[in-house]
């Protein structure tokens, strides 16, 4: 069996072909579908949003709900803000006959 002269019109083409080109195209399509599995893997692994977390957990309310109440003055306590104070509260004073003075700085490195 004898292979076509087809062939050897084949190698020719491909050899004109700018394979400097083509190479820098192919790394350029690899390195963009890289980049897309490793978006893909991040969002795999990584949690879409912390809220949602938060909210699988299921509120059970108490058949008994009537005069109820909560006891905020251990968390008063705290004092989370610090303490208020109304005697700590003073008008600023703005005096006005002050004497000016000019500084001129040189600065050199």
């Amino acid at each position: 069996m004898q292979l076509p002269n087809n062939l050897v019109s084949l190698t020719e083409a491909l050899a004109k072909l700018p394979q400097k080109k083509i190479a820098q195209a192919i790394n350029i399509c690899l390195l963009a579908y890289i980049a897309y599995l490793a978006a893909q893997m991040t969002w795999l692994f990584a949690p879409s949003s912390p809220i949602a977390q938060v909210n699988k957990h299921s509120v059970v309310k108490s058949g008994n709900t009537q005069g109820t109440t909560v006891d905020l003055s251990r968390l008063q306590a705290l004092n989370l803000f610090g303490t208020f104070d109304a005697k700590n509260i003073t008008e600023e004073v703005i005096v006005e006959d002050v004497q000016h003075c000019i500084m001129y700085l040189t600065i050199e490195y």
